[in-house]
This record gives C-alpha cells, sequence and structure tokens, in this order.
C-alpha cells in the first residue's frame, strides 16, 4: 500500500526533477526536509563513489579489453584523422578483434553512437595528452566519459528510489545496493557501453513518465525523452526493444495524447537517422552495420546470417543470464532478484502502473534481444554484461519492495545486497572479465586470485601504493551502512538474520558442484589470467585457454 504524501514537502532541485519527474514532489521523492546528519550522509555518498568509480586504472600489462579498444579508437579516429576508419590506430596502438572490415578498411563493429559522444571530451584531451600517449588518453575518457556521469546518475535518482522506497534512508540503501554491490559498478569502470545506454534509457523513461499538463513543456519533454531513447539505441544495440516497450507502457497507462507520444517517436527518429548515415558513409547501406562485417572468422559468419545473427532464445539462455553461475545476474548480484516481487506490487497502485510496467518492459525486452543473440553469455564478462542496462528498472522493483517493509523483508534486502557489496569489490579488484570456459568463475577464479594476492593496477598503484586494503575498507563501510537500515528495521534480530541470509547465499555459491573438468579449466584459466596480469610467465598456461584476441573470442559481441 502506497502511503499518502507527507505534508509541505521539499522543493526539489532541477537536476532532480529531470530524472524524477512527477506530480508532486511527495509522490515522487524523499520529502524530509535536509538535515545536518542528510548533509553528512550525501557528502559521504558523494566521496565513497566517486573514490570507488575512478580508483581502478582498468589497463592490465598483458590484456587490454578489444571492446574497449574498439570504440575508443572510432572516438579518436574521429579527432585525430577526421574519418571513421581506425586503421591509423591499429598501427598505432596495438591491433584487435573486434573490428569490421569493409573495402579495405578497417571500422569499429560496435554501435557507434557511444564513440561520438565522447569525441568532444577527446578533443579537449587532447590538448593535454599527445597522440603517443594511447593509455593515458583512454583512462581519462573512461573517468570523465564514463565513471563521473554514472557517479551524477547515482546522486540524481536517490529522490526517485527515495519515493518508490517511502523515506531517504531507504532510498539510499537501494542507491547503496545498485552502485557497490551490482555489476553495474563493473561496467561503469571499464568503457563498456551498456552502463552508458541504461543511463540514457532510465532518463528517457523519466522524462516520458511526466503527466501532460496543457500549456506546459510536455510534448518538448517527450520528443527529449525520445531522444534520449534513439541515443541509448545508438550505443547500445541491446536496448532495441525496450525502447519501444517504454512506448506502449506510456501508451496503455497513461491518457493516450497521440501528440505528446508522437513527439517522442520523433525525437526518437533524429539519432536514428544520423546512426543510418553514419552506417551509409561507412558500410554503402544504411542498414548494413558493422557485426554484418565482423573480421573475426568465427563469429563473422554467424552476424552474417539473418538480422543481427539474431536466433530462437533456449531455455539454456535465460538460465545463463539469470541464475547460472557462469554468467547469471542474480547468482552474483541477488538482491535484483527482489526487483521482481517489488515491480508487482508496484503494479497495484494506479499512480505507479506506468513505473511498474514501463519497467518490466524495459527489463523483459533487454533479457529477450540478449537471449536471440550468437553468445547469450557475452565472452569474457562479469554476469552477462547485456543486462546491465536493465539493472536501474529493476532497482525501482527493488526500492518498491522496500515501501512499508517489515523486520523481514528488511532483512531479506538487506542479506541479498552484502552479497554483491562483498563480491563485486573482489571482482572489481582482481579480473573482472571472466574466461567463457569457467562455470563458476567467483570461486575458480576470484577466490584464488585474492587469496594468493593477485590484485590489478589501480591508480593509487601508480603513485606508489598498491594495496587493495583502501579500497575493500571503503565496501566495508558500504556493507556496514545496509546493516544499519536493518538495526532500524528491528533491531539485533534484523542484523541477525541479515547476516544468516548472507552466510546462506554465499555458502550455496560455493556449493555449486563442479566436475574434475571443471577444476581443471579452473586451474588453467586462473594461471592465463595471472599471464595477463602479469603475476606469473608461463607460456603453457596461456596456450590452453580461449584468448581475447584468438579465435574463438572475448569481446565479439554487440
Amino acid at each position: 500500500m502506497i502511503r499518502p504524501p507527507q505534508e509541505n514537502p521539499r522543493p526539489l532541485s532541477r537536476a532532480a526533477r529531470t530524472l524524477c519527474p512527477g506530480a508532486t514532489p511527495a509522490l515522487n521523492c524523499t520529502t524530509a526536509p535536509a538535515t545536518p546528519a542528510s548533509r553528512a550522509t550525501t557528502a559521504l555518498l558523494v566521496v565513497g563513489l566517486l573514490a570507488s568509480h575512478v580508483w581502478m586504472h582498468d589497463f592490465y600489462p598483458a590484456f587490454h579489453s578489444p571492446n574497449t579498444l574498439s570504440r575508443i579508437y572510432l572516438a579518436l579516429a574521429i579527432v585525430d584523422d577526421q574519418t571513421f576508419q581506425i586503421d591509423g590506430w591499429l598501427e598505432r596502438f596495438s591491433d584487435i578483434q573486434d573490428k569490421a572490415e569493409y573495402q579495405g578498411h578497417f571500422y569499429s563493429d560496435k554501435a557507434p553512437g557511444y564513440s561520438v559522444l565522447l569525441v568532444p571530451l577527446a578533443q579537449v584531451a587532447r590538448f593535454f595528452v599527445p597522440v603517443s600517449d594511447f593509455v593515458s588518453m583512454a583512462v581519462l575518457l573512461r573517468i570523465l566519459g564514463l565513471s563521473i556521469p554514472v557517479v551524477l546518475f547515482w546522486l540524481l535518482v536517490r529522490p526517485y528510489y527515495s519515493g518508490l522506497a517511502g523515506d531517504r534512508r531507504r532510498g539510499d540503501a537501494v542507491v547503496l545496493a545498485g552502485a557497490f554491490g551490482t555489476p553495474f559498478f563493473i561496467y561503469a569502470t571499464q568503457l563498456y557501453s551498456h552502463a552508458m545506454a541504461g543511463i540514457l534509457l532510465f532518463a528517457s523513461f523519466r522524462l516520458l513518465g511526466r503527466p501532460v499538463q496543457p500549456g506546459s513543456w510536455s510534448y518538448q519533454r517527450a520528443a527529449v525523452a525520445g531522444a534520449l531513447a534513439g541515443i541509448s539505441f545508438t550505443v547500445d544495440y541491446i536496448v532495441v526493444l525496450a525502447v519501444p516497450a517504454l512506448l506502449a507502457a506510456a501508451w496503455f497507462t497513461r491518457e493516450r495524447d497521440v501528440r505528446e507520444l508522437s513527439c517522442f517517436t520523433a525525437g526518437c527518429a533524429t539519432p536514428l537517422l544520423a546512426w543510418m548515415t553514419y552506417n551509409l558513409v561507412c558500410f554503402d547501406n544504411p542498414l548494413r552495420v558493422g557485426f554484418h562485417l565482423h573480421a573475426d572468422p568465427v563469429y563473422g559468419e554467424p552476424y552474417r546470417q539473418g538480422f543481427f545473427g539474431i536466433q530462437l532464445p533456449a531455455w539454456s539462455d535465460l538460465f545463463l543470464l539469470t541464475i547460472s553461475p557462469a554468467r547469471g545476474l542474480f547468482f552474483h548480484a541477488p538482491v535484483l532478484a527482489v526487483g521482481i516481487w517489488g515491480l508487482v506490487r508496484l503494479h497495484r497502485d494506479p499512480e505507479r502502473r506506468y513505473d511498474a510496467l514501463a519497467c518490466a518492459g524495459v527489463v523483459c525486452g533487454i533479457v529477450a534481444f540478449a537471449a536471440t543473440t550468437v553468445d547469450p553469455g557475452a565472452g569474457w564478462s562479469v554476469t552477462s554484461r547485456y543486462l546491465v542496462p536493465a539493472i536501474p528498472f529493476l532497482l525501482a522493483g527493488v526500492a518498491a519492495f522496500l515501501r512499508d517493509a517489515g523486520a523481514g523483508e528488511t532483512s531479506l534486502f538487506v542479506g541479498l545486497a552484502l552479497v554483491g557489496v562483498i563480491l563485486v569489490p573482489m571482482i572489481a579488484v582482481t579480473f573482472p572479465a571472466f574466461p567463457v570456459e569457467l562455470t563458476n568463475p567467483v570461486h575458480q577464479l576470484v577466490w584464488p586470485l585474492v587469496r594468493e594476492g593477485n590484485f590489478g593496477p589501480t591508480h593509487l598503484q601508480m603513485l606508489g601504493g598498491a594495496s587493495p586494503a583502501a579500497f575493500l575498507l571503503l565496501f566495508a563501510v558500504v556493507g556496514a551502512g545496509l546493516l544499519a537500515l536493518a538495526w532500524r528495521a528491528g533491531a539485533a534480530a534484523a542484523v541477525t538474520s541479515s547476516i544468516a541470509i548472507l552466510a546462506l547465499i554465499l555458502g550455496l555459491q560455493g556449493a555449486v558442484p563442479q566436475s574434475a573438468e571443471d577444476v581443471r579449466l579452473a586451474r588453467i584459466g586462473t594461471a592465463y589470467v595471472q599471464v595477463l596480469m602479469g603475476y606469473r610467465e608461463d607460456p603453457r598456461a596461456a596456450a590452453q585457454p580461449t584468448r581475447p584476441d584468438q579465435a574463438p573470442p572475448a569481446d565479439s559481441k554487440p
């Protein structure tokens, strides 16, 4: 049951109204007046988000992600060479697997939108970073073009989640769980497109959810929402079914204003026309994309069949995407599972039906398209990275689950959230790209690397300090904050039950049976990753598992 709005709601900032619009501040956002304690909480959250998201260096001694390089090459080719061809950067820095070949030239095989968004940042950065220093440019683009925008996103959606959850304290708990305890963090510290696509689509969702008011900027807002949705598609093709799901939710749950929805469609068409122009210039066909011309001999042929290489999904693919130890989103971030329960609750409130249907439609659309791709597991990745854009929408359900939650439900949330808050930092400081052979990467790769002290490079290490202790301490503080929520919900009993849930879930994850072949592959995979990280020099270890730059490939997917 939705609580009535509080009296005298605190006015919202302009930034908060952008991502958290609604009929009244009380209905959509936290309404408690700012206090010294709340300001201190905000300051700590800002510092924690910035420190954690800027921490990682994301370049390993012997591993450069082809997925990341493909996007950066395109952005720098536009800035430095005034062309869409990436031939020059393949020669200057390193050849990559993720490229398309057409008429003797090479192009990025990725959706071009994110690279284009990075162009203004690259132009400014070029005044300070020489062409020869590619690594510094790449890290700078990741920090300015992804990590800091993600931090701003979490701060801007706090009021929305607080409104769904019932108060600021619970809304902050949702932000902590999402920002620090889900794979969204992993892909906010590597220059992939999935987190940015999720941000753009969520902003479109919030703008489209604003009620129509005659004489207001409703139609202009709808056009902007459409433009953001269209850009999200040009950034990451995985949202192709999620965009019409947004439009359908608005049409069936609100007053059917044809003009407003027409403005959304028109706004969406503008970036799509730009995307088609790019394809025409590069590949002589407005609907031919880089995947159709993939240079890789293994994945190239499947992508040239049909439309984007789409295939019929199988139940095994849904298991792989959701709960499998290898790539399951709910296995590595189980708190997101209660989001499904929360969206059902949200749908029962007539005033929130759009939110419920839009979020559910986006999640289903992303999962459905991911299941039809050539490789639903998404190669070398933490979980199936294709589902990352769906995380903010699942968190809306998590927030709704917390509204009026008693001690038991709050404890369930805290226990599940703590699982992610424990796993994510260990993945981040070791090797956040699981080899495809591993069936339970957390126990086959992450735990062994942590035990042996094999940690990836960080900016602190660049300054002379290699220990990840401060980074892990930050996440311990986040875990303490979540436990404080359980304490307020039901004192010691709630905290005890939260820890019991945490221990149970971690125990179940570790109890997943492994065959002798799984154990053998885990040993080989760990040895190979240690070679990539610079901790081991053993050619035999590097010769066994699948490499990210050899067939079958690691990152040759949308």
